[in-house]
Parts: structure tokens; sequence; C-alpha cells
């Protein structure tokens, strides 16, 4: 069966716009143009268009999207399976909040007690799924199942006043990095600025510190793209080298 634009639209349930969007940056590109000057789209655009709509639930931008899509390695079953792993992880993360925000009206109600540490359970639950599907991996292979696991389990515990510390000390060093990125050099004081406040950062999630593990973890700031992005993303390029060699100088023996 051939669909089209206005058809293929109201099947997937998004706007004749978007599939037009998707055409022009050949995302999804019809079968072909009929002799009235219609575009067609048949059952491999269809499923295509499933495969884009799941990415983009999932977060995906469309750039990044049609590099998936285009590799010729890109194995359509595999990915459906990924796409019910991803969604099961989601929808636990829903239920949770769910459950967190059940909880806290039966406590404003005066029907049942909430305690500070289960207030935020649902959000420190989404900020170690974020962690682990950036850098879980890598982390696991860095420090091991065992470290990261002890590591998740004492952020999961944080308290109210722990949780907004821990945030606060991440803002600080992201506006640190601004502010040195604005200077000609650094002084050696203001590396070891930086990195006490990323070693007093880590201490809500690392049970036990070491220099090497600090160091270890400066190493891959600059190792993975991943890694690098999230400060300089944040802090201006650069940002996460300036960091590395903070705690570098920081965590050398003297």
């Amino acid at each position: 069966m051939e669909y089209t634009v206005k058809k293929i639209a109201r099947l997937a349930g998004v706007t004749p716009r978007t599939i037009r969007h998707y055409a022009t940056i050949q995302l999804l590109s019809p079968a072909c143009i009929n002799s009235s000057g219609y575009r067609l789209y048949g059952r491999n655009e269809i499923d295509r268009l499933q495969q884009i709509l799941f990415y983009r639930e999932l977060g995906f931008p469309l750039t990044e999207i049609k590099q998936i899509l285009d590799d010729p390695s890109f194995d359509e079953k595999q990915a459906l399976k990924d796409h019910y792993q991803d969604l099961l992880l989601k929808q636990k993360q829903v239920d949770q909040l769910l459950h967190t925000i059940e909880k806290t009206l039966a406590d404003r109600e005066g029907i049942e007690k909430m305690t500070d540490q289960e207030k935020f359970t649902g959000f420190k639950k989404e900020v170690l799924k974020a962690n682990e599907e950036s850098y879980g991996k890598e982390s696991q292979e860095t420090y091991g199942e065992e470290t990261i696991a002890r590591a998740n389990k004492q952020f999961s515990q944080l308290t109210e006043g722990e949780f907004d510390r821990w945030r606060e000390l991440e803002q600080t060093i992201i506006e640190t990095l601004k502010a040195y990125q604005e200077k000609d050099a650094i002084t050696a004081a203001d590396e070891e600025i930086l990195a006490r406040l990323h070693h007093q950062w880590l201490t809500f999630t690392w049970s036990s510190y070491s220099k090497e593990m600090h160091r270890g973890l400066a190493e891959m700031y600059l190792a993975d793209d991943r890694f690098t992005a999230f400060y300089d993303d944040k802090a201006g390029e650069g940002a996460a080298r300036m960091l590395h060699g903070a705690i570098l100088t920081y965590t050398t023996e003297k």
C-alpha cells in the first residue's frame, strides 16, 4: 500500500509538516513521486518512520538518528530489542516518579508520613539512570562493577540536604570553570580551588577517596568525547582540559 504525505502523517500521529521536514533533511525520503507530484511512501518507509519515532521518543536528535539508520550495519531487529529495553527502563523511572508524587500527596494530606530521603528517591534514580546510560560501561571497566554499585548505593541514600549540596557543588564547578576560562592564565591557587571543589563533589558518591582514582577519572574526561562534552558544553570549549590539568596537579605527590 502507498501513502501520501497526509496519509502517512495521520497514520503515524505526526503532522504533514514533520514528514516534509524529514524528507528535506533526507531522514525519510519518499519511495517515489507520482506524475501528479505527490510524494508516495511504502512499506520500507513506514518501517523507517517507526524507527525514527522510537529514537525521537528516547531523546535522540534527528542528525544522530539519520546516522544510525543510514549505517550499513544497522540491524532493525536488534534496534527493536534495544528500544524495548530502553522503554522498560523509562517506564520504571516514570513509575518511580509517580510513586514519589503519590507519597508526597499522602504526606501533605496527613495520611502517611514521608521521610526527607523518600522525597528525592525518584530524582536521584533519574540521575543514576542518565549516568548509567551515558557512562556506565566505561565507568565499570575503569573502576569495576562492585565499586560503581557502592557509589550508586551511596548516592541513592543521600538526604535532601546532601542532594541539594551535591547539585550546588556541581554548579559551582561549572561556574568556576567559566570564570577561569576568561582569565589569561590560571594560577596554582586557582587549580587547587577547582580540584578541591571536584574532590568534595566526588565524596557524595565515592565511599572512599584515593588520588589514583581521582586521577583516573580526570584522564577519562579527555579520553572519551562524552566526558569532555559534559564540561565543554556547560562551561565552554577547553573546560574539561582545564579541569583535567587541575586534578592532575592536585593529585600529584609533592
